[in-house]
């Protein structure tokens, strides 16, 4: 009968578990309603409780429709694709969702008017949408209320503290790096980052009024230095030694500032698509390929470097190399980063001596 049932709220609700839920719980809060079994129990409870025989036979009841309300909820989340929250099972699901029906019966009887209809469904819609791991990533309860977590530990907190940090940007600045590394840049929210540096959300929000301007306000000093130490060495140094030893700088600022270069990467690859205005601000501030657009252009200027390909492309390209082996491997040091994109990128750009930029093409190789 009630495997029936389901399947029929199922249709009715074209797949939407939300309706499905709510139809279905309104149908099993009429059947206790009229069930004489729940009366019963209610009677046993509040003058029988100490008649072994009466006990029993209520707990076997209890375990009967804990075992149906366990399979049914089985079958409804193979459907739906989900497992359960630890440390949940489907016979403590159904444990709850049978007590918090006769807890409402109980509350109907003495005061309906407390009691709607929609009650029991919405609150069934409450705890599953609580209890159910979607991604079934095997997570906890307790992740459920993790943002208010944050907001409550964050508000008492800064409750207790008497000051700020002497430095609230950098304080911010480092307590945003390390929530990076240990938790992602999008699983980071801006209460945790605040709570870890000690800075009150509304100060946080003052001083960066989005997470973008953190990850620039961290990575401008190291490349505003690279700008520099780069220009230089253009000036100072042959097109291909300028280029090489960037390479290898990049190499160490990316991997000095691991947390925020990877924090980077994802605002560029990701947020480009959901709030463009951040990610090309975030370019034009850290544009690290424009830094040897110069050393290029000279290069293919003097015939050191192939001038079939733009100069622009060839730049993106030797940074784009560096960015992917720096973050792709913890471990690597940048002499040896920088060393690879050499072999593989560079070397390939650079003419051979006296051979300067010749037609390369089909035609010139007949």
């Amino acid at each position: 009968m009630v495997d029936a049932e389901i399947a029929r709220r199922n249709v009715t609700a074209d797949g939407d578990p939300r309706q499905s839920i709510r139809e279905m719980s309104r149908w099993d809060f009429e059947q206790a309603q009229t069930d004489p079994g729940t009366q019963l129990r209610l009677v046993v409870a509040a003058l029988g409780s100490n008649h072994p025989g009466a006990v029993n036979a209520v707990r076997a009841t209890y375990n009967d429709i804990t075992t149906s309300s366990a399979d049914a909820l089985i079958g409804e989340f193979a459907r739906w694709g989900a497992n359960l929250r630890q440390p949940f099972t489907f016979q403590k699901l159904g444990v709850l969702v049978t007590a918090l029906a006769e807890g409402l019966q109980l509350r109907a009887k003495l005061d309906p008017d407390a009691v709607s209809a929609e009650l029991f469904g919405d609150a069934v819609v409450a705890l599953i949408g609580a209890v159910a791991d979607v991604e079934q990533t095997h997570s906890h309860i307790d992740d459920v209320i993790g943002p208010l977590v944050d907001k409550a530990i964050g508000s008492y907190r800064f409750a207790q503290a008497d000051d700020l940090p002497d430095d609230p940007a950098q304080a911010i600045i480092d307590a945003a790096a390390g929530e990076f590394s240990k938790r992602g840049y999008f699983n980071t929210t801006r209460t945790q980052i605040a709570i870890a540096s000690g800075v009150p959300p509304s100060i946080l929000d003052k001083l960066f009024p989005t997470s973008v301007d953190i990850v620039a306000a961290a990575l401008r000093p190291p490349f505003e230095r690279l700008k520099q130490r780069t220009s230089t060495d253009s000036i100072l140094r042959t097109p291909d030694e300028a280029l090489r030893r960037y390479l290898e700088q990049l190499a160490i600022l990316l991997c000095d500032n691991r947390s925020m270069a990877v924090a980077m990467t994802m605002i560029l690859s990701m947020e480009r698509f959901q709030t463009p205005v951040s990610a090309t601000e975030l370019l034009k501030d850290l544009h690290f390929p424009s830094l040897i657009i110069d050393p290029v252009e000279a290069g293919q200027r003097d015939g050191i470097i192939v001038n079939d390909i733009p100069a622009t492309t060839i730049a993106a390209t030797l940074v784009n190399n560096v960015l992917f082996l720096s973050l792709r491997d913890p471990t690597a040091l940048p002499g040896s980063i920088a060393a690879t994109v050499e072999r593989l990128c560079l070397r390939g750009l650079i003419c051979a001596p006296g051979a300067g930029n010749q037609d390369t093409g089909p035609t010139a190789s007949k």
